[in-house]
């Protein structure tokens, strides 16, 4: 989480000075206010499923997922999947994508700094032959995680 910082009143940045920024990382144990965290596919799926229509939400992924089904981000969602602090991975184990994000809908995929999202498309006869984890119709965002 990238946070920009404010100068008192009265005060501004001399020539050539850039603008600071203050990184935040979230270490192990720490999560984001609001944040579900999540162990398991039911867990994911269940989380997913109730995240309100447009108010972001943030799921942590605290342990490696098996993914059996696809999962899909409907519209007027949008859902933030990250680590929760050290290297996380969310396997691949299914013919359909892994993830649906329907037209409206938004999915991002981020790492916390202190730790890494990896997704990984496992061995299935699909991900050999066209690559297809995710199926975007609406938006994706790739923030540090990595495919």
């Amino acid at each position: 989480y990238k946070i920009k910082a404010v100068l008192p009143e009265g005060y501004e940045l001399g020539d050539k000075v850039a603008q600071p920024t203050v990184t935040l990382v979230l270490g192990k144990g720490i999560k984001a206010k609001g944040a579900n965290s999540v162990s398991s596919y039911d867990e994911l799926a269940a989380a997913v499923a109730n995240v309100q229509e447009n108010t972001p939400a943030v799921i942590v992924v605290s342990e490696d997922i098996t993914i059996t089904n696809s999962i899909t981000i409907s519209a007027g969602k949008d859902i933030t999947l990250i680590d929760g602090g050290e290297k996380e991975t969310t396997l691949y184990n299914s013919s359909s994508p892994m993830f649906m994000i329907e037209e409206g809908g938004k999915l991002s995929l981020e790492s916390s700094g202190s730790g890494k999202l990896i997704i990984d498309g496992g061995t299935s006869r699909q991900m050999n032959n066209t690559g297809h984890v995710i199926h975007c119709s609406g938006t994706f965002t790739l923030n540090g995680a990595e495919i």
